[in-house]
């Protein structure tokens, strides 16, 4: 089965589906914008930003 990543060029809201999408499907839930698909080179760039920004954030669970 091959994965088809989109993402939201306004909002950066990531989507992924099996299908081809069209039409309203192309609309981010988010922010209304239409999506476009990325490659899986892309998607995984996003990804290993997304893991170096939770990195350097202060945890917001530990008390002092």
């Amino acid at each position: 089965m091959k994965v088809i990543y989109y993402r939201c060029p306004k909002c950066g809201q990531i989507y992924y589906s099996a299908a081809t999408l069209s039409g309203d499907q192309l609309i981010c839930d988010r922010c209304g914008a239409t999506i476009v698909p990325i490659t899986v080179e892309q998607f995984k760039k996003f990804v290993e930003e997304e893991k170096s920004k939770s990195k350097t954030l202060p945890n917001q669970f530990c008390s002092s």
